[in-house]
Parts: C-alpha cells; sequence; structure tokens
C-alpha cells in the first residue's frame, strides 16, 4: 500500500470527528477485532494506519509526503493548525504508528507540491541519492530500502 500527503494531518479526534461522520466511517469501518469499539470520532490518518496494520502485520505500508504540502497546509491552517510545523506533524504520525507495532516506510520529499501519482514527478523526485521510483520498486520486490527523509525540507 502506498499513501501520499497524509503524513501531516493532526491526530485530533475534534479535526476529523464531524468529517468522518459525513463519510459514514462507523457504517463502513471494517468489523475486524482490532477495530471493536472504536467509533468515528477514534478515526484520523494515523489511526487508518495503525489498524490496518494491526490487523494484517505482513501488509506492506508506505507513505510519501512533500514536507510542506501547500493543499495540506491549507487544510491544517484552516483547522486552527501552524502549517509551518508539517515536518514534525509526519515524523511525530510516523513514530505514533511505529510505536504501535506497525511498519510504515516513508519517503519524506522537500517542497510544498502535491501530487505524486498524476505527474512525471513519481519518476523524477530525488532524495539523498534515492530516485521515489527505484524506492517503490525497491518495497515491490520485497527489498525495502530504509526512510528517505529531506534534510532541507523547504528547498525542492
Amino acid at each position: 500500500m502506498l499513501g501520499a500527503q497524509s503524513g501531516a494531518f493532526p491526530d485530533d479526534p475534534d479535526f476529523y470527528a464531524e468529517m468522518m461522520e459525513r463519510w459514514g466511517v462507523d457504517d463502513a469501518m471494517p468489523d475486524w477485532e482490532v477495530n471493536e469499539g472504536l467509533t468515528a470520532r477514534d478515526w484520523s490518518p494515523t489511526r487508518f494506519w495503525i489498524q490496518a496494520g494491526l490487523h494484517d502485520p505482513d501488509i506492506v505500508m508506505t507513505r510519501f509526503d512533500y514536507a510542506f504540502d501547500q493543499n495540506a497546509a491549507r487544510q491544517l491552517e484552516s483547522g486552527g493548525v501552524d502549517p509551518s510545523t508539517m515536518v514534525e506533524l509526519i515524523d511525530a504520525h510516523e513514530a505514533a504508528i511505529e510505536a504501535a507495532g506497525v511498519t510504515q516506510h516513508s519517503y519524506t520529499a522537500p517542497g510544498d507540491d502535491h501530487g505524486i501519482f498524476e505527474f512525471d514527478k513519481f519518476y523524477e523526485i530525488e532524495v539523498n541519492g534515492v530516485t521515489l521510483v527505484d524506492w517503490v520498486e525497491g518495497l515491490l520486490a520485497g527489498e525495502p530500502l530504509d526512510d528517505v527523509h529531506c534534510e532541507d525540507c523547504e528547498t525542492p
């Protein structure tokens, strides 16, 4: 599984409660043992990763984020979260996922772009000498590379 641009969204029930209820998450939530007792109010992108990984420990889960994704920044700001903290949020959410016992491979690229699958950028992005396409190919081949994280995250 490769998710994109979800790493910075807060793990805050108030941020998602109305949206999750509107989307009918309670009715769509899988009937997995690990989900017992959870309601729409409990769900966030971080929780989605955790629950999927707890349900199926063999699933290979990966995430791609631009460190300062402009679309995510607008949503954070509208929810009262300082968008300049995006890199810290991305790192904290990955740490929370892994602290729950779930492995999440991550690739964090510099800049404020949004969208990776619909553009040639998927084939062009390189961070710390590792291209995104090579990183994904390694994952698909069962040879996951280390997490990739920009050092100077503001400059692409």
